[in-house]
């Protein structure tokens, strides 16, 4: 006999497939091509259903934010026991876009371009889980030796988060086809190797 789902379960089950409708659309349409009636038809639910969950479609990409760090928590338990720093960050890179890329680059577009029209920046907050994250993988520099004392944390994180934005803003942009799993994995690797044997040599 199936388990009856709780009102909770049940709540959840329906913001997921009207986030996922969205998405779905919006990869397809692009944000501003994409109603609410659109995603509540597209989710099989009322209209009225979709205010219960999110105040707006700007609202609906907020929330991308809480899966996104959903995604940087999970990429670190995949990494937290590698051994050095350098083999840490490549594959944290890679495990984090990979989960990214598969909530595709129209809603990350519409993300940065609603975070430059906020006064309060909400992406580059260092509260967010990937910052976290970045931290502890930098710290395992710090006690391997890959990475030198002398400079901050802070300059090795502004690094790491330059790189990964700059991957997103051209995945987003690019005017031709752009594999961004692909990209990410053979960036990485030079990134990873290149920050290790740059700022060893600035001591």
């Amino acid at each position: 006999m199936q388990k009856k789902l709780t009102r909770k379960e049940q709540a959840q089950i329906t913001k997921r497939n009207l986030y996922d409708a969205a998405i779905a659309l919006i990869e397809r349409k692009g944000f501003e091509n994409v109603s609410i009636e659109d995603i509540t038809t597209a989710a099989n639910t009322a209209k009225g259903t979709f205010y219960l969950y999110f105040k707006s479609k700007q609202d609906l990409i907020y929330h991308t934010i809480a899966l996104y760090d959903e995604i940087a928590e999970r990429a670190y338990e995949g990494v937290k026991e590698l051994e050095t720093f350098q083999e840490q960050l490549q594959t944290y890179l890679m495990l984090l876009n990979q989960d990214v890329a598969k909530i595709g680059d129209n809603i990350l577009n519409a993300l940065m371009v609603q975070n430059l029209l906020e006064e309060k920046k909400f992406i580059t907050v260092e509260t967010r889980a990937i910052y976290r994250a970045l931290r502890k993988i930098i710290q395992r520099g710090f006690d391997t030796g890959e990475l030198s004392q002398a400079h901050h944390m802070d300059e090795y994180l502004e690094m790491i988060i330059i790189f990964i934005q700059g991957l997103d803003y051209y995945w987003c942009n690019a005017a031709k086809e752009f594999d961004y799993v692909f990209a990410t994995r053979r960036e990485a690797e030079i990134f990873a190797k290149g920050l290790v044997a740059i700022y060893r040599k600035r001591d």
